[in-house]
């Protein structure tokens, strides 16, 4: 160690009591707002909702919601006597967490942000378990600033059952969502000055070489990290090497000036006081979000998936969050819920066109280079990291994944061509993009592209396999079509819908059900069993119809034991949700799910043998393609279907079951009973 000088000591201790917190005065002066401020920041909140907008795609309603609830907390801090707090809820990938990261780079409000992920919070083993203590917050305590709490969805309270969880770490955030205030744990720092104090007091005692021993037992202690958490507490305007430069000369003497302003801080800096903030807390509800888990292309579509959030309202939100939280604690959520829909296929194709023009505008400033990309550059992209449940992400991944990467190639082999202006397309047939120049277009190069479908592995089927699968599919197409009176959306069979989710014959949603269509859909369910035995033999019906047997068999004990559709009202299955049941009809509910699974059986059988020619006619088209489409199915029904030209023309345009035609309000259904 240097030897101690005097001099230097002095002036380090008068310039660090000079930026103690204990010399600072306790309250900040604030300066009187003007009416040029009110309009400055006015003008800064509409240029970042502005900007908000051209970032982001397909959540307007919720960019304006947003700046509508932060404009009195911008324009009147002061005026703000209770933190304001925002939920924003969606599932992954809908902008919600950069929303609010972007907000504040636009505000610039950087130096007053907080930011947390609460999903740390979570573990299970409380000796791991930690409070959260906000010990970066002390700066922004009494000062308008922002805080965004992510993944709150991860901090149930409530387990599915009902059942309390031990939250003890999340004490201080439901404190902070109450009234804006945090008590901060003193214990620890306490702990510290005791243990400085018995230190100075040791060392003065006749201790041969007492500063030797200080320095030596605390150089290790007062490491950089340990100073850098100092200076963040204390909120000190120096730098880690003001303090290393102390400890070097006088270890004695910055411990004394440390203890008398930890003393100062545990006197003074009990509570955190937030009341002057915007506290954004967001998270996913997968209750809410119910096909969240949806991550096969073929499963949902992303318009179908936006259009299916779009209905989700605060309501919903609110009831789920009941299932997971206390309701003291919902209520401290606060009343402004925003609900952030799914990207529909329009705001996709938008959010690439806006980051392929980011890049054109890059690569045009750095390097006089220009790229014009084609609609079919965008299909592609849309196509390839499309999946409805993943949001931008995956979009952005895959846009990264098939241009941004190859760009640098491109850019050098045009340079070395002299080309300075192109256009980029993909062709579909040969799998390339093609680089083109000039005003015929002329191709400068071209470049393979390996699509995600190229990239799964081969997967071999033998004929009779696939001839079952075929047949199997088709039984479920035709009897949904006879007995539903609707056509299919698709069906997949064949190797490669083993990479999408398994062979299936996908029908419309149905969100309504009643008697008459639950009998339909067991018919259905059984079509794949039928067709296999029609066809092929009842010794060689395939064990891949364990699965539509299951459905049948649950059809049919649901309608009779839970939904009072046999020959009793009461509930005579136990539900998981439910403390009671009968079990005086059990015996009965057995047979008479028997009598409804065989019935249905041979009504099947019945359908597929008199659609017996439609039957044949899908099966050949399955055995040589993995996936039929509604219109394929429209044109096989109009050809070979059973059945008059006005049925005909009726199942391919319905939308909705048969079964539900005759859901209406008519004058007859309005006599008295």
């Amino acid at each position: 160690m240097p030897k101690t000088n005097s001099v230097q000591t002095n002036q380090l201790l008068d310039f660090l009591n000079s930026i103690s917190k204990s010399n600072r005065p306790n309250l900040k002066e604030e300066t009187k707002s003007t009416l040029d401020d009110f309009q400055n920041k006015e003008a800064k909140l509409l240029r970042a909702e502005a900007e908000l907008k051209k970032e982001f795609v397909g959540i307007d309603d919720q960019i304006e919601r947003v700046i509508n609830l932060v404009r009195p907390w911008y324009l009147m801090p002061k005026a703000i006597r209770k933190s304001i707090v925002i939920g924003l809820w969606g599932m992954t990938g809908v902008g919600k967490t950069s929303l609010v990261n972007r907000l504040v780079h636009f505000l610039e409000f950087e130096e007053f942000f907080f930011s947390e992920d609460l999903g740390r919070y979570t573990s299970d083993d409380s000796a791991i378990q930690q409070r959260i203590h906000f010990s970066s917050l002390p700066r922004l305590s009494g000062q308008p600033s922002i805080l965004l709490l992510d993944e709150i969805h991860n901090v149930r309270t409530i387990d599915h059952y009902g059942v309390e969880l031990d939250r003890s770490a999340m004490r201080d955030f439901w404190q902070l969502l109450d009234n804006g205030l945090v008590a901060r744990d003193m214990e620890r720092y306490q702990e510290m000055i005791m243990m400085m104090q018995t230190e100075l007091a040791y060392t003065a005692a006749g201790m041969d070489e007492p500063e030797k021993y200080l320095n030596e037992r605390w150089e290790s202690v007062l490491s950089t990290y340990m100073l850098d958490k100092v200076i963040i507490q204390l909120e000190l305007p120096v730098v880690t090497a003001h303090l290393q430069k102390m400890i070097a000369l006088d270890m004695r003497g910055f411990m004394q000036w440390l203890i008398t302003e930890y003393q100062w801080f545990c006197k003074y800096s009990k509570t955190m006081d937030f009341r002057k903030s915007i506290i954004f807390v967001a998270g996913n509800l997968d209750e809410v979000f119910a096909d969240s888990n949806k991550v096969n292309p073929e499963d949902l579509t992303a318009n179908e998936l936006h259009e299916k959030t779009t209905q989700i309202g605060v309501d919903t939100v609110k009831e789920c969050l009941l299932g997971r939280f206390k309701p003291e604690q919902v209520a401290r959520l606060g009343g402004s819920l925003l609900v952030f829909p799914s990207l529909s296929r329009e705001s996709v194709l938008k959010l690439v066109d806006n980051q392929l023009h980011e890049l054109a505008v890059f690569y045009k400033n750095e390097f006089d280079w220009t790229m014009n990309f084609h609609n079919s550059v965008k299909d592609l992209i849309f196509r390839e990291g499309t999946i409805a449940a993943q949001g931008a992400r995956i979009v952005l991944s895959a846009l990264s994944d098939l241009v941004e990467s190859r760009l640098p190639t491109w850019l050098v082999y045009c340079l070395k061509a002299e080309v300075k202006n192109v256009t980029v397309s993909f062709s579909i047939a040969k799998k390339t993009f093609d680089i083109t120049h000039g005003k015929k277009n002329e191709l400068l190069f071209s470049e393979p592209v390996t699509l995600r479908e190229d990239r799964l592995p081969e997967i071999k089927l033998s004929e009779a396999h696939r001839n079952v699968l075929a047949v199997h599919e088709a039984g479920h197409v035709v009897v949904g079509v006879a007995s539903l009176g609707i056509l299919p959306i698709k069906v997949l069979a064949g190797p490669s819908s083993w990479h999408r989710g398994g062979p299936r014959a996908v029908f419309p949603p149905m969100e309504l059900k009643t008697k008459e269509l639950m009998y339909q859909l067991i018919h259905v369910s059984f079509g794949g069993r039928a067709a296999e035995e029609l066809v092929f033999g009842e010794n060689s019906v395939s064990a891949g119809c364990s699965q539509d047997i299951y459905k049948a068999t649950y059809l049919a004990t649901q309608m009779l034991t839970q939904l009072g559709m046999g020959n009793h009202m009461g509930m005579s299955q136990p539900d998981p949700s439910s403390p009671f049941s009968l079990t005086s009809f059990k015996n009965d509910d057995d047979k008479n799910s028997e009598r409804i699974l065989a019935d249905a059986y041979k009504h099947t059988k019945a359908i597929l043998q008199e659609q017996w020619t439609l039957l044949m006619a899908i099966s050949e088209k399955l055995q040589t393609n993995d996936k039929l489409t509604i219109h394929d199915f429209a044109d096989l029904v109009k050809k070979h279907y059973k059945g008059s030209k006005a049925e005909i023309e009726k199942i391919v345009s319905r939308k909705e079951p048969r079964a539900l035609d005759s859901i209406i309000i008519s004058p007859a259904s309005k006599r008295t009973a």
